[in-house]
Order: structure tokens, then C-alpha cells, then sequence
């Protein structure tokens, strides 16, 4: 539980305003909005570059539905679109989300520790989960056995 004390060393107000929680839910979904568009604007100029190489019929022929996937502009297409999903990702939180944050003066990071919590749980449980079996780790022909959970 938090005190006072405990919550003015972490240098947030004990309680939220509506305002402040408007304005919170206002900058996560633009800049979700954002970070999204900035990703698709990769794939789009993927198969801008595709379409710029190959003509512009290669969109309904080769990238259409269902896509010739032996064709160079799809596995063009393919070679491009992670990278340009990439450099969106990192533009759209460098120009947009890190901005909007820092505008609105709302804090980023380490402020909702119980997702933090949550997700070390899971990473442990999963990296429990996904331990060799008994049979996997001597290749005898026992069926495979999972740890016990506690």
C-alpha cells in the first residue's frame, strides 16, 4: 500500500484528477494512433518501392490475393517491409510519442508497476513451462513429463 510519504518519493500525487486522466487517455491513444500509422507507412512504401521497380501492375498481380510468392517484387516486398515497420517504429516514438509524453508532462516508464510484475511472472512461468522434459533431455522412450506448478 502506498503512503504519502511513499508516494511523493516517486514524485506522483496520491490522487488523479479527471483531467489529468483525460488528458492520459487522450495522448496514449494518439500516440498508439501514431506509432501504428508510422508502421503502416512502412509497408506502404515497401510496396511503393515494389511498384516504383516493378510497375505498378505488380500491386494487383503480385501482391494481391493470393500473392505469387516466388515473384523478385514480393520477396522484395518482404525484404523491405520489416525494416521500413522498423525505422516507422522508431520514428513515430522519437517524433510522436516521446513529444506528446513530454508536452502533456505525463510520466513514461516505470509508472504502472504492476504490468512490470505481471510480465516478469509470466516470463518465469513461461521459461518454467518450456524447460526440456525428462524424456527430452535422455531421448529414452518415456513419455514426456512436465514440472509439477506450484
Amino acid at each position: 500500500m502506498n503512503t504519502p510519504n511513499k508516494v511523493a518519493e516517486l514524485g506522483r500525487s496520491p490522487e488523479i484528477s479527471p483531467a489529468r486522466m483525460i488528458a492520459k487517455t487522450f495522448v496514449f491513444i494518439t500516440s498508439f494512433a501514431a506509432l501504428s500509422s508510422c508502421m503502416l507507412m512502412g509497408i506502404f512504401s515497401a510496396a511503393g518501392v515494389c511498384a516504383l521497380i516493378f510497375g505498378s501492375d505488380v500491386l494487383d498481380t503480385t501482391l494481391g490475393d493470393p500473392p505469387d510468392r516466388t515473384h523478385p517484387a514480393f520477396i522484395l516486398f518482404m525484404l523491405l517491409m520489416v525494416p521500413g515497420m522498423i525505422v516507422g517504429a522508431i520514428g513515430g516514438t522519437f517524433g510522436i510519442v516521446l513529444p506528446l509524453y513530454r508536452g502533456f508532462r505525463l510520466p513514461f516508464g516505470r509508472s504502472n508497476e504492476s504490468a512490470r510484475i505481471w510480465l516478469h511472472r509470466y516470463a518465469t512461468g513461461l521459461a518454467e513451462y518450456t524447460k526440456p522434459t525428462n524424456s527430452e533431455q535422455d531421448g529414452g522412450g518415456q513419455p514426456a513429463t512436465r514440472p509439477e506448478s506450484k
